[in-house]
C-alpha cells in the first residue's frame, strides 16, 4: 500500500507543481484536495498506521512548500488559502505519527515484558515441582 502512495503521491506533486507554476492554484489546491481525499482512508495494516500519518505529513509539507515556492514567484495568497494551512496539518499528522508510534512500541515492550514473566514464572515453576 505504501508504495502505491508512494508513487500516487509524486504524481500529485508534479501535477500540483504544474498547477502552481501555469498560475492555476485554485486547480492545485483542488488537485491537492482530491489527492489527499482518495488517501487519506488508506491506511493499510493497522500496526503501520504510523507510517500513513508521516506519508500524510510528508504530503502536506510538500505542497506547503510547492505553494511557498509560488508566492515566492508573486503569487498571492488569501487568508483561508496559504502554506502555513498545509504546515500546521503536515505538523498535526507528524505529532500523531510520533503518538501512533509510541503506542506500537509501548504494546511491544508489554508484550516483551509479559513473555519474559511468562518465561520467569514457568522457570520458578519447574524448580518448584523439580525441588
Amino acid at each position: 500500500m505504501l508504495e502505491i502512495k508512494t508513487m500516487a503521491g509524486f504524481i500529485n506533486y508534479k501535477i500540483c507543481r504544474l498547477c502552481f507554476q501555469h498560475n492555476t492554484p485554485l486547480d492545485a489546491i483542488a488537485q491537492f484536495r482530491k489527492h489527499i481525499d482518495l488517501c487519506k482512508k488508506k491506511i493499510g495494516s493497522a500496526e503501520l498506521a504510523f507510517e500513513h500519518a508521516a506519508w500524510m505529513s510528508k504530503q502536506f509539507q510538500a505542497f506547503g512548500d510547492l505553494f511557498d515556492e509560488a508566492i515566492k514567484l508573486g503569487l498571492t495568497a488569501i487568508q483561508t488559502q496559504n502554506p502555513g494551512f498545509y504546515y500546521q496539518q503536515a505538523a498535526y499528522y507528524a505529532q500523531e505519527r510520533k503518538q501512533l508510534a509510541n503506542v506500537l512500541c509501548n504494546h511491544e515492550v508489554s508484550g516483551k515484558q509479559f513473555a519474559s514473566q511468562l518465561t520467569f514464572s514457568s522457570k520458578s515453576l519447574f524448580i518448584k515441582v523439580s525441588l
